[in-house]
């Protein structure tokens, strides 16, 4: 608690730097406190032809109190992380090209089996064909591990359980007036690497792995009066190795295959660039081709609305009902309802202050315990110069069910600085 109590104070510092006040700012329609373009301490990067890259290395230095976020066994930890990073961006004046390669490793001081390395690489570019028209496209690949506080992790493994997210996706937008229309498809392949117990026992996560292909597309009507109108459809067929017809699907077993659909309507909204964001109800489905498992249909909502209270204050609110998977062998994944509100304010032209709270609710879609989640956390970002910025954050997270291998509390801090050229 020590440690804890120091980090806080010198998140708590960091915001108390004597300096001028900052000015009133330009706000820019959808663009809140914490987004904004900072000419005087962006990183300029380097020129290379018709590019500009942009290096950078971030520490952050993390204790907890409760790393492995368990009821029963709880456990403290002080942990490093590094982050190499590399973006390449093009600067034509039209079309859009940007590829990032980056490195993360963990290095722990007391649980040293969660020592981890994650990398990845993406690119991502857009054609214009025309002012109306434009083409966009994506890649991704990357080696993660994941987050002992997640719903849908491994419990009770030794070490954290690695996988591996391969992406691609290709989409299109047309504007006719008011009437503006986008389409897009992606596959994405997820493979999860086995888990190993305290006994010596090795869980294979084949289960886990699966191929997501979606289709999805909007309609949006501008109203020309800060209003408009919004029409989203989505459809995933989500398939699995492991399932009937394969010689590792054994008797007993759980055919996680399912497809969904989600069909929401709603507002958009850009009221004098105080106001961003849409608001959208609808119906969500998704349907499982185990009769074992929970078939999930109902409200389905989406709501993502940016409200800057003054040019340095900016409130950003969400809410969605989604399905999320799950690692059980038992049941396919969790509803959840998720709500959030984040708050930045820029004390200073070079420190912004930070506070978000969040609560979710959800419902396993088979055998399983539900439950509610929480988390708060504020924190603040000190802007040295074009190089160097230092940022510090706090926070407690929870979960709640009859389930006690769900139910876990943890008080985190952190501390990184962030160099870039």
């Amino acid at each position: 608690m020590k440690i804890l109590s120091f980090l806080a104070l010198s998140a708590s510092v960091t915001t108390l730097i004597m300096a001028t006040p900052a000015a009133a700012q330009t706000v820019i329609s959808g663009q809140g406190v914490a987004d904004r373009a900072r000419p005087d301490y962006d990183p300029l990067g380097t020129p290379l032809g018709s590019f500009t890259l942009l290096p950078a290395v971030t520490a952050t230095a993390s204790a907890t109190n409760n790393y492995l976020a368990t009821d029963t066994d709880q456990r403290s930890d002080v942990y490093l992380s590094v982050t190499p990073e590399v973006v390449v961006r093009s600067n034509w004046s039209r079309n859009q090209l940007q590829g990032r390669v980056y490195v993360t490793q963990d290095v722990h001081a007391n649980l040293t089996s969660e020592n981890a390395t994650q990398y990845g690489a993406s690119l991502a570019g857009a054609y214009d064909i025309s002012r109306e028209t434009q083409v966009r496209a994506d890649v991704s690949a990357g080696r993660f591990v994941e987050s002992r506080s997640s719903l849908g992790s491994f419990q009770g493994s030794v070490e954290p359980v690695r996988y591996e997210v391969y992406h691609a996706g290709i989409g299109a937008s047309r504007s006719f007036n008011e009437l503006s229309l986008n389409a897009n498809t992606s596959v994405e392949y997820h493979n999860y690497h086995d888990a190993e117990l305290a006994g010596g026992l090795v869980v294979d996560q084949n289960f886990r792995d699966d191929r997501v292909i979606s289709v999805g597309g909007s309609a949006q009507y501008d109203l020309r009066n800060g209003l408009g109108l919004i029409f989203t459809a989505r459809y995933d067929d989500d398939l699995y190795n492991v399932r009937p017809g394969k010689p590792s699907f054994l008797p007993g077993d759980i055919n996680r295959d399912s497809t969904g659909l989600t069909l929401q309507g709603g507002i958009t909204l850009e009221l004098t660039r105080l106001v961003f964001g849409n608001v959208q109800v609808g119906y969500l489905s998704r349907k499982y081709h185990d009769p074992l498992l929970n078939n999930v249909g109902g409200l389905s909502y989406n709501a993502d609305v940016l409200w800057n209270v003054t040019p340095l204050t900016s409130i950003r609110v969400r809410a969605s009902r989604s399905v999320e998977d799950s690692s059980s062998p038992d049941f396919a994944g969790n509803t959840l309802s998720d709500f959030s509100i984040s708050v930045d304010h820029e004390l200073y032209r070079y420190i912004i202050i930070s506070g978000n709270a969040d609560y979710g609710h959800f419902t396993p879609n088979g055998i399983g315990i539900g439950g509610n989640q929480y988390s708060v956390g504020a924190g603040a970002r000190y802007l040295i110069n074009r190089h160097f910025s230092v940022s510090g954050n706090v926070g407690y997270a929870a979960r709640t069910s009859d389930s006690t291998y769900l139910r876990y509390n943890a008080f985190t801090g952190s501390i990184a600085v962030r160099f870039a050229l």
